[in-house]
């Protein structure tokens, strides 16, 4: 485990007639540019894996002569603090274009994909992907990729994700036999040479504006692949799953959310992460719970197969409000979920964590930015690899510098984010009950008064 050295404190926040907050204050590590400027959006992408953090900034100078075609920032962890070890420049030849290079991104031992939807080699605004690989601690440009029936306007490259020799990179905008249905591609190396292996067969259902692969909504873990299409059906969302036999790769699955019914523009799909056989799923505008408060699905493979939509087990936190977006981000690693929500308190951001404990998604921790403030959008980007996650906050300001972006590397031990908070509320919390009014801490008991709980007389009080 990579531990982040910090001093650890312990302090109570009182919140009368709601919670109290018991807070470790540790040292999380934020992450800039070493170039930092104003509206670059560092933060906007982030992928970990091992000791190594890719940072995507799509409006940073790239290598072209355009000065917003992007870049992405390369970092490792040394033992003792994040280093950035290179920049790798985006593309573009022209002035004034614009590839969003670094949008999307994805880290896989020392191989690294970076999409560029909005670059013009093939066609306009057909799209690429970048692939660099790592030796003897440089990155290095291995190979472009592109569809092989490119065509303007796919956006190829709107999603991208890599496990081992396998890429997949979505096209959201191909219009694949109608208008903007979206295509996957799956690429496989061999050697040094990568060669597209497929074009994923089209979606059961499969219907015009469905953008599959839209946002970066796509995952891939072994022969497996999950794609988001938050906008299908008016919105309400889908996800699509596919599964490879050798090299034929069949569509197992098309999900949709199991509140579809109701929450009928939730954007399921928004987000999309798969490890081993749990699936999580986004829908950062589902009003299920709350109106836009967002929301996350998860859902189990056994025996080999999926659920159904119904076998979806909705997760959402305490405390979620209108407009939070949760579920605009999602990381899994072992049995902790990292859930971003950037549009909380007004777009200030809050990332959430939930482990898996007796057969149950529970909620262990809400991560807030250490210098949070309106507008920062922290948790807009998320990853999690064992202990250590990553949180961007593609808007954040400082130093002068307007939305320059930041990322935030948080490190957990004991089952705690140092530096996060742990909250606390009654478990039959109701209006005016006081909970919070008084609060005490011994060793690892926590205690708090709610002096107005009515529990069988009217404001008798209680103790929690």
């Amino acid at each position: 485990m990579r531990t982040i050295s910090r001093a650890v404190a312990v302090s109570l926040a009182m919140v009368s007639g709601q919670a109290f907050v018991l807070a470790q204050v540790g040292t999380p590590v934020q992450l800039k540019a070493s170039d930092a400027a104003a509206n670059r959006y560092f933060g906007n992408a982030v992928s970990m894996s091992g000791d190594t953090l890719a940072v995507g900034a799509p409006l940073a100078p790239g290598g072209g002569i355009s000065n917003n075609d992007g870049s992405v920032y390369l970092y490792h962890w040394n033992g003792t603090s994040w280093v950035q070890d290179q920049k790798i420049l985006g593309p573009s030849a022209s002035v004034g274009t614009q590839t969003d290079f670094g949008r999307t991104l994805s880290l896989s031992g020392d191989t690294l994909v970076i999409g560029a939807r909005l670059d013009d080699s093939a066609a306009s605004d057909a799209g690429a992907a970048y692939v660099y690989t790592r030796t003897a601690g440089v990155w290095s440009f291995q190979q472009k990729l592109t569809a092989s029936n490119a065509s303007a306007n796919d956006n190829f490259g709107d999603a991208v994700g890599i496990d081992g020799d396998t890429i997949v990179v979505a096209a959201s905008g191909a219009d694949a036999g109608g208008t903007d249905r979206g295509s996957v591609y799956a690429f496989v190396r061999s050697g040094i040479t990568w060669s597209q292996q497929a074009i994923l067969p089209a979606i059961t259902g499969a219907a015009n504006g469905d953008k599959l692969g839209e946002n970066g909504a796509i995952s891939v873990n072994g022969d497996t692949v999950a794609v988001g299409a938050p906008s299908k059906t008016s919105n309400a969302g889908a996800v699509a799953l596919f599964s490879r036999q050798i090299t034929t790769w069949t569509n197992t699955n098309v999900l949709a959310s199991p509140d579809a019914g109701t929450d009928t523009a939730g954007k399921f799909g928004s987000s999309v992460a798969l490890k081993g056989d749990v699936l999580g799923v986004g829908a950062n505008n589902s009003s299920k719970t709350v109106a836009t408060g967002g929301g996350a699905y998860v859902y189990r493979r056994s025996g080999g197969a999926w659920g159904g939509n119904s076998s979806g087990v909705l997760v959402v936190p305490s405390g979620l409000a209108t407009g939070d977006n949760f579920g605009s981000s999602i990381s899994i690693s072992g049995d902790v979920m990292l859930v971003g929500s950037p549009g909380r308190a007004t777009n200030t951001g809050a990332a959430y964590s939930f482990r898996y404990v007796n057969s149950a998604w529970a909620q262990s921790t809400q991560i807030l930015a250490p210098d949070a403030a309106v507008g920062d959008f922290f948790g807009y980007s998320v990853t999690l690899d064992g202990d250590v996650a990553a949180i961007g906050a593609q808007s954040d300001d400082y130093s002068g510098l307007t939305d320059a972006g930041s990322a935030w590397v948080f490190s957990r031990e004991s089952g705690q984010w140092i530096g996060s908070e742990f909250r606390m509320a009654a478990s039959d919390a109701a209006a005016n009950n006081a909970f919070g009014v008084s609060v005490a801490i011994d060793g690892d008991i926590a205690i708090s008064g709610s002096n107005q709980d009515t529990v069988t007389v009217t404001k008798q009080g209680a103790a929690f």
